[in-house]
This record gives C-alpha cells, sequence and structure tokens, in this order.
C-alpha cells in the first residue's frame, strides 16, 4: 500500500479556544490575600485598629496632613528667593523643622485630650473589659494610634528633605537625629494629653495642656526661625562631643519614662481597685533614680543635665502618689504579706494610695537630693539661693497636699484638687511677684506675709534685696514643716492598712456542707 502523506486537519468553524477556567479554590484564596493587604491585621489590639480607623478618617488629621504638604510646598518658593543669598540650604531647614514640629507637638498631641474621656463619658469602658481589654491596651491603644499617625506625618516630609540635601551645605547626621527627637518629643507630649485625658476636670484635661501647647508652639517656632539657635542644636545633635551623646541618650531615657508614667497614670484611674499599677510605677521610678545616681558618679555629666535629671525624675511620681485614693484590697497586699515582714515593711512605700505615697515621696526626694549631691560641685551647696531654689521646689510639691488634707472626703478627685491647688499658687506667686516688682522693685516688704507659699520664696530670690540666707532657712523650715504634717498624717491611716493585711494573713474557713445532701 502507497503511503499517504499526513493531511493537517481543517480547523472546524466556530470560535478561538479559550484558556481553561481557573479552579474554584483560586478565587477564595485572591479574595484572602486582598481582605488582607486592605484591612488591619487580627493580631493587632482591637482598641489600636479601632482608633487608627477613627483617626485616619478624622478632618483633624486630614486637614494637617494636607496643610503640611501645601506650607512645606513653600519650601521651594523660599529656597529660589534665599539661593542668591547663600542660604537656601538653612532656610529649608528652618522651615521644615518649624511647621513639622508644630505638627506633630502641638497639633498631633491635642488631638488625645478627649482620648480616655470619651470612653469614660460614653460608659463603653465596661464593654472593652467585657472583650478582655484591660486598662493598660486600652490606654496604650489610644496612645499608639495618634503615634503612628504622627509617623505617617513624619515619613511625608521624607521627599524635602532629600531637597534640602541637594542644596548643600547640610549637617546630615545632626538634622536627622533633631528629627527623630522631634518625634520622639511628639510621643511624649502624646503621652501628656493622653495620660490627663482621664482627669473629669476640664481645667486639667484642655486647658493646661491647650495653653501648654501655645507656649510650645512658640518655642518651636522661635528655635527654628532663629539661625544661631537652630545652628547650635543641630551642633549638639551630631554629637561630635561625647558629652553632648551621653545627654541625647539621657534625653531619651527620661521622655520614655515620663510617657510610660504618664499612661500608667491614665490606666490607674480606669483600673478596677484590684489591679496595682502604683508598685510597678514607683519601683521603676525608684530604679531610675538610682541608675541616674550611678550615671552622675560614672560620667562627667553637665550641671544642667544633673538638675534636669533630678527634677524629671522625681516630680511626677511624686504628683501621682500624693494623689492617689486610697482604697486598698486583700488582693493588692497579698504579695507583700506573703513575702513576710520584709514585704510588709516595703508595702509601706509600695501599697497604692497616698498615705504609702507619702512615705515613697519622702524616699524619692530624698533619692533626687543625692542625685544633685553627686553630680554637682560641692560648692553649689553652700550657695543660699541654690538650697532655696532645692528647698521650695520640694515643699511646693508637697504644699497642695497638706492643702486638700482637710476637703478629702469632699473632693471627688484628689488629682485634680492637687492640680488646682498647685497651679493656683503658681500663679499667685507670679501675680505677688509682679506687683511686687511694681511697688518695689529690691524688697517688697508685703511678700513676708506670703512667704509660707513656698512659690512665692521661689521668686523672691530672683528679686535683689532679700537676705539669701533667711530666704533659705525659711524654705527649709517650711519643707520640714510640710514633710512632718503628711507624715502624721499618713501614719494615722496606716492602722487601716493593717487591719487589711490582717485579713488576708486570716486562713478562710472551708465552706459549710449544704444540710440537705446527706
Amino acid at each position: 500500500m502507497a503511503d499517504v502523506p499526513d493531511i493537517d486537519p481543517v480547523p472546524a468553524e466556530g470560535p478561538p479556544p479559550q484558556a481553561a477556567p481557573a479552579s474554584p479554590a483560586a478565587e477564595p484564596a485572591k479574595a484572602l490575600v486582598a481582605a488582607k493587604l486592605s484591612d488591619f491585621s487580627d493580631r493587632l489590639s482591637p482598641m489600636l485598629v479601632k482608633e487608627l480607623r477613627q483617626g485616619l478618617r478624622a478632618r483633624t488629621f486630614v486637614i494637617v496632613f494636607l496643610t503640611l504638604q501645601a506650607l512645606l510646598g513653600l519650601v521651594l518658593l523660599a529656597a529660589t528667593g534665599a539661593a542668591a543669598a547663600g542660604r537656601a540650604g538653612q532656610v529649608i531647614s528652618g522651615i521644615i523643622f518649624a511647621f513639622f514640629s508644630v505638627a506633630v507637638m502641638v497639633i498631633q498631641p491635642l488631638r488625645g485630650i478627649s482620648a480616655v474621656h470619651s470612653e469614660i463619658k460614653a460608659n463603653t469602658l465596661d464593654l472593652m473589659v467585657l472583650t478582655r481589654l484591660d486598662a493598660w491596651r486600652i490606654v496604650l491603644g489610644k496612645w499608639v494610634a495618634i503615634v503612628s499617625q504622627s509617623a505617617l506625618l513624619l515619613t511625608a516630609i521624607v521627599p524635602y528633605l532629600i531637597l534640602r540635601y541637594w542644596f548643600g551645605d547640610m549637617n546630615l547626621l545632626g538634622e536627622m537625629v533633631l528629627l527623630v527627637l522631634v518625634f520622639l518629643g511628639s510621643c511624649v507630649a502624646t503621652s501628656v494629653t493622653v495620660g490627663l485625658s482621664a482627669v473629669s476636670s476640664i481645667i486639667i484635661r484642655g486647658l493646661l495642656p491647650l495653653f501648654g501647647g501655645i507656649v510650645l508652639a512658640w518655642c518651636c517656632l522661635a528655635l527654628s526661625f532663629s539661625r544661631y539657635e537652630f545652628e547650635q542644636i543641630v551642633e549638639v545633635c551630631s554629637m561630635q562631643d561625647s558629652r553632648d551623646a551621653w545627654g541625647i541618650a539621657m534625653l531619651v531615657l527620661v521622655g520614655a519614662y515620663a510617657a510610660w508614667s504618664l499612661l500608667s497614670l491614665a490606666a490607674s484611674m480606669i483600673a478596677p481597685l484590684a489591679e496595682n499599677h502604683a508598685t510597678p510605677r514607683r519601683l521603676v521610678t525608684l530604679a531610675a533614680l538610682l541608675l541616674a545616681i550611678l550615671a552622675a558618679i560614672g560620667l562627667d555629666l553637665d550641671e544642667e543635665i544633673v538638675v534636669f535629671l533630678a527634677f524629671l525624675l522625681v516630680i511626677p511620681p511624686v504628683i501621682m502618689a500624693l494623689t492617689e485614693p486610697f482604697f486598698l484590697l486583700p488582693t493588692v497586699t497579698r504579695p507583700f504579706v506573703r513575702k513576710g515582714a520584709l514585704g510588709v515593711v516595703a508595702g509601706r512605700f509600695l501599697y497604692p494610695g497616698w498615705p504609702a505615697g507619702v512615705l515613697f515621696s519622702l524616699l524619692a526626694l530624698a533619692l533626687a537630693g543625692i542625685l544633685m549631691g553627686t553630680g554637682l560641685p560641692e560648692n553649689v551647696f553652700s550657695d543660699e539661693d541654690f538650697i532655696t531654689v532645692v528647698a521650695a521646689v520640694a515643699a511646693g510639691l508637697l504644699f497642695p497636699a497638706v492643702v486638700i488634707l482637710p476637703f478629702e472626703k469632699r473632693l471627688r478627685s484628689r488629682f485634680t484638687g492637687y492640680l488646682l491647688v498647685l497651679v493656683a499658687s503658681l500663679i499667685l506667686a507670679i501675680v505677688l511677684t509682679l506687683v511686687g516688682e511694681a511697688v518695689d522693685h529690691t524688697e517688697p516688704a508685703f511678700l513676708w506675709a506670703f512667704i509660707w507659699i513656698p512659690m512665692v520664696n521661689l521668686f523672691m530670690t530672683a528679686m535683689s534685696g532679700y537676705p539669701d540666707e533667711v530666704l533659705a532657712t525659711v524654705a527649709t523650715v517650711f519643707l520640714i514643716l510640710y514633710a512632718s504634717l503628711l507624715l502624721v498624717a499618713a501614719l494615722s491611716r496606716f492602722p487601716t492598712i493593717r487591719r487589711t493585711e490582717r485579713e488576708e494573713e486570716t486562713p478562710q474557713a472551708p465552706p459549710s456542707a449544704d444540710p440537705g445532701e446527706s
């Protein structure tokens, strides 16, 4: 049989062949990947996700974000105008840091004024607790949400920093470190507003942060547009000197400590009584003071850094300790009682409530004095003005707690009453000092009638004519007086603490059998 050649078959008429349809299992997989990319992860805190969704859609954030972009666009015009004078780089840096610092250190933190109070007002805290969110996670979620939005603003100015680099004459390390420090300052400022947002008083929660924000905005603008000061700050941030590097490291650590303390304040205000937030906060404070003392001994720190560390480490925890409500439960004393006599003694300093807070405050002030004694020259302590300032500041912290002692049962919030007295004494001292300088610039005699107010004593040291020895003696005497009054009041509450400890020591009787069972 002859070979028949192969002939390609003629394709049948009809539509062209189509690709095989995707398997049905691929569709849900694509939808799952898209959902993960377009939504937050389930591993994040529900409070953080809730606040981020609301915050990113808020008009305030959108306005701040767009306004910052529009204002930074003026950098191009400013740089073009300053190019002829050879100052384009300085102009760009000043504008970037001015607008960015105001946006993240003033406007963004002010958004946290009602962070916790809005939940208190809406009575939603109990519902959050039912979802296994404790007080710390609620407060931390509020804070992280605002800080995350500030971080978004930080990434938005990166293109302008690249533009700044091409104009030359840029201290790259110094400006980058300064940019990070501004963002960290925003984190601390946000912790202040979020921490105070749990306070019921609108004066403390709203007006004080607003006044502080105005002052901070003025400082940011003044430093950013002042060529000499800005260059000095950038030079310090470049950390060419080891002392500058240690100073910046101390500043970051103290800022982290302050932020943690203020967030802990808000958590303790909304937490149930069975949660003990005071003891960890006080232990961290004591540890920070001891580390600061060791740093002052081993490192050659500037005098300003030592005084800054002493005041900043001791002022916030002392205010919190003196204003904590006195409600002690056996479940709180249990860990201390189980450690025997040493634990009971430690509880007198670490228990929640202002009675133990008085002993802790006196201990913290003593450690702050030791910190100054190890970090400052010996001849400073022979200066009467320095003694007056230190004693007046310490007495000024104790004075409001003494004033609110008779009104303890009438006050709805010891913290609010304390801060109101503290601010009122400061305002009164400023007014009396201004009036005194208008009447007699050297030595207004009527100020001696208000010498019992520590802030008045503090301002009198800046006026000429007053004997320094007398002011130092008076400040020391009133410090001892106020400390003694608080100590007596705290010791009168110790029997109540002892009864609570005995309730924990007493073994619980086993439940009786049901008489119906045989």
